[in-house]
């Protein structure tokens, strides 16, 4: 995601989930070679709670963008598109 897309997403999540610190986030730009995504990713440093993961996650997919949970994080990310390669790929794989 670019850069103002993640500022858009934070703003909301900012407002919408008040208990979140600016200090437990973080923008990170995605390492060219990532596999799952593009651009900026927003990493939540915390142990959140299933509401405030709810809510992040559906302000995420208003933005078309992806959470993922990790030991001590929520990373939301834009995920690369499906090409066609891989979709063949994915195909043969179950076949």
């Amino acid at each position: 995601m670019k850069r103002y897309e993640a500022v858009a997403c934070l703003k909301e999540i900012n407002s919408a989930c008040r208990q979140i610190s600016p200090d437990a986030v973080t923008l990170i730009n995605s390492p060219a070679n990532d596999p799952l995504s593009t651009g900026y990713q927003v990493h939540i440093h915390l142990n959140i709670d299933d509401e405030t993961k709810n809510q992040i996650q559906t302000i995420a997919q208003t933005h078309q963008l992806v959470t993922k949970e990790e030991k001590d994080k929520v990373v939301i990310y834009q995920p690369k598109p499906v090409t066609k390669t891989v979709a063949v790929i994915c195909r043969q794989a179950v076949e």
